[in-house]
């Protein structure tokens, strides 16, 4: 895992962003962290949990602020205007096609 984290403030996702494990983030930011869309970040606040990373909305571009949902929030032990460090995760965390998800609730399946 790449060591370089950047600290960023918790905001709620945005409505079709809940129950998929996306993280909204500041464009600036990813391009500091060297992350693309799609890659697995590490949040840590008072826990560590990952999420999958794409870019903010224009309106959210410079802010150096994170979009997550309650239940990213919660695996993370943070509130909406907390901060969180963010950082690249590693290859052991990135998701293969082999790979099956059991989510807790609300599965929604896309793909084709």
């Amino acid at each position: 895992m790449s060591g370089k984290e950047i600290k960023v403030k918790v905001a709620e996702a945005r409505s079709n962003d809940i129950g998929r494990g996306l993280v909204r983030l500041d464009p600036e930011v990813m391009e500091k962290l060297g992350l693309k869309t799609g890659d697995i970040i590490f949040i840590t606040g008072s826990r560590r949990t990952v999420g999958k990373v794409w870019p903010a909305l224009p309106e959210d571009t410079g802010k150096g602020i994170i979009r997550m949902d309650a239940s990213t929030r919660h695996n993370a032990g943070v509130t909406l205007d907390d901060y969180v460090a963010v950082q690249m995760g590693s290859a052991l965390c990135q998701v293969g096609e082999e790979d099956t998800f059991r989510p807790d609730r609300g599965a929604r399946a896309y793909g084709g």
